[in-house]
């Protein structure tokens, strides 16, 4: 097994040490605080030492953009592994919403950077397709184990619908501090339990 050396050693420090800067300045100051300079102070580092490593800032949002899907990647699959199968199609969906809008919802604040601050970039537009393709995938092997229980004729197109009506509160999480619209709050699982019985009605009838 290859060992690195002192010196890649001490550069992969150094790249951790500015991705984990930049994680913290999103996290509690907003993305208008990720800037070069304050990436620098936040991971006690040199100009040189960032630019020899991200060129600029853009560099820098597209390694932590990279970083970003595959934590979340690996949350939604631990949540998605742990999920224990129901009985009825509405409980197994139920169940399987919250885990993954928990996820989006601890994760909001970068979420919403990524997708909103850098809707206009294609690279980033396609790198977070993963996290869209693991969801679709868990999604439709859930909904086929309970085949028995629905009449659509097209599962795949039906399917493919009901992913652009969890798409439309993926954005709902996003956006929304609390997480919903309107002036009734209301918790995670509640809203989440709303939509598998929307979905499951449409997937019956």
């Amino acid at each position: 097994m290859p060992v690195n050396s002192p010196k890649q050693a001490r550069s992969s420090a150094s790249t951790k040490r500015m991705l984990d800067a930049a994680e913290a300045l999103l996290a509690n100051k907003g993305p208008d605080s990720v800037t070069v300079e304050n990436v620098i102070a936040e991971a006690k580092t040199s100009m040189g030492s960032f630019y020899a490593r991200f060129k600029n800032r853009e560099g820098l949002i597209s390694a932590l953009h990279h970083r970003f899907l595959e934590t979340v990647q690996n949350e939604v699959l631990a949540a998605f592994e742990s999920h224990v199968p129901k009985e009825t199609l509405l409980e197994d969906l139920a169940d399987f919403s919250y885990e993954f809008f928990r996820v989006v919802s601890v994760n909001r604040r970068s979420f919403l950077f990524f997708v909103i601050d850098n809707s206009f970039n294609s690279k980033m537009r396609k790198e977070a397709q993963i996290v869209k393709t693991v969801m679709h995938d868990r999604l439709s092997k859930l909904i086929r184990s309970h085949k028995n229980e629905l009449t659509k004729k097209n599962l795949k197109a039906s399917i493919e619908v009901v992913l652009q009506i969890y798409y439309g509160l993926f954005l709902e999480v996003v956006l929304y501090e609390n997480g919903f619209s309107g002036n009734t709050k209301s918790s995670l699982k509640k809203i989440t339990k709303e939509y598998a019985v929307a979905v499951v009605e449409y997937l019956k009838y």
